[in-house]
């Protein structure tokens, strides 16, 4: 079965700390017609988010690193 195209969003920032969870992840939204990339941590996607300007931004549960604020 092919995939559905995306219509919004088309960008995806996926940010996650467990690589397995990550692959699955970009996969997922990868084959629903998304162009994902993936951060491990928060200083990585910060640099992806400002360089490649994402349409959503998917963190894991628990950003350390991060507030909600800093995120935004």
């Amino acid at each position: 079965m092919a995939p559905t195209p995306a219509v919004w969003p088309s960008k995806v920032l996926v940010v996650e700390s467990n690589p397995a969870m990550a692959e699955i992840e970009v996969l997922v939204l990868a084959n629903a017609g998304h162009e994902v990339m993936s951060a491990p941590n928060a200083q990585r996607a910060l640099t992806l988010a400002r360089r490649w300007n994402p349409d959503l931004v998917l963190l894991d549960h628990i950003r350390v690193h991060l507030t909600a604020p800093q995120a935004a």
